[in-house]
This record gives structure tokens, C-alpha cells and sequence, in this order.
């Protein structure tokens, strides 16, 4: 997880509002109970709003609240990235998590040694195509996660 997962936590459709409501009403508590050099916070008085952190790592490690949305949201995203119109619920949440777990690369690698009339949107040829690719470690990360 990074700045870039964040970002996408922060600005995404599904997790923007989310995001800035639990920063600002739950976790702030966490935020001013933390006495040291490591936490500083802005509260703008005037709108009486808390300015969301704009990187990851000012919100890193502050709060256990909001590194756990911040897990959960990000998954949540790369699932919704992965749907497909002709593609089953569990094929979507595999490929959610997987991209999650970073395997992007390795997605695309495998789909190009497919056979040209493949179906990319089943899991199992996917599957069977990593592992084939030594990549069974991965594979299973994945299915450990989606029972």
C-alpha cells in the first residue's frame, strides 16, 4: 500500500465520502489522543471540517480505524475494477484480489499465453495458466482469500 492506493481511496466514486466521514467523525479522536512529533492535524474552524490528509504516509500508522478502511477500500476498488459484463462474481472478486496482491503483471502474461479463443473472464483457465507458470504461490494467496 502507498500513495497511490490512497489516492485512489481518497478520490474514488465508491469511497470518497466514506473515507472523509470516518476520518473526520471516528478516528479523530484516535488523531488527538496521539501525543507525539509523528501526528500533527489542521482543523479548519471556519467550515468546521478536518482537512483530509493528502499522502498515506501522514495517515499511516495513526489510527488502526483508518489503516483498516484504507486496506478494505483499496480491495473494494480493485474488485469494482475488475468487473466485466460476462464475468461470474467469483472470477470478479479473484481478480480483485489478486490485482490487490499485485499480480497485474502476471495476469497479463498469462492471458497472452492463452490460446486465442480463451475465455479471459474464467478464473480457472487463468488459474491454471499461472500455475503452469510457476506462478502457484500467488494462485494460492488468491484462493486462500476467496473461499
Amino acid at each position: 500500500m502507498g500513495d497511490h492506493a490512497y489516492l485512489d481511496i481518497k478520490n474514488g466514486v465508491l469511497t470518497k465520502l466514506a473515507w472523509k466521514d470516518l476520518f473526520t467523525r471516528v478516528a479523530l479522536s484516535d488523531l488527538l489522543a496521539i501525543n507525539n512529533s509523528k501526528a500533527s492535524l489542521t482543523i479548519d474552524f471556519k467550515n468546521y471540517s478536518i482537512p483530509v490528509p493528502n499522502k498515506y504516509t501522514r495517515v499511516v500508522y495513526s489510527s488502526k480505524a483508518l489503516e483498516n478502511f484504507i486496506v478494505t477500500a483499496y480491495l473494494l476498488n480493485r474488485i469494482k475494477a475488475s468487473e466485466r459484463s460476462n464475468r461470474s462474481d467469483i472470477t470478479t472478486t479473484k481478480m480483485g484480489v489478486a490485482l490487490y496482491h499485485g499480480m497485474r503483471p502476471m495476469i497479463v502474461d498469462a492471458q497472452s499465453k492463452l490460446p486465442p479463443n480463451s475465455d479471459l473472464n474464467d478464473w480457472s483457465i487463468l488459474e491454471a495458466q499461472l500455475i503452469k507458470d510457476g506462478k502457484s504461490d500467488d494462485v494460492n494467496y488468491v484462493n486462500q482469500v476467496v473461499q
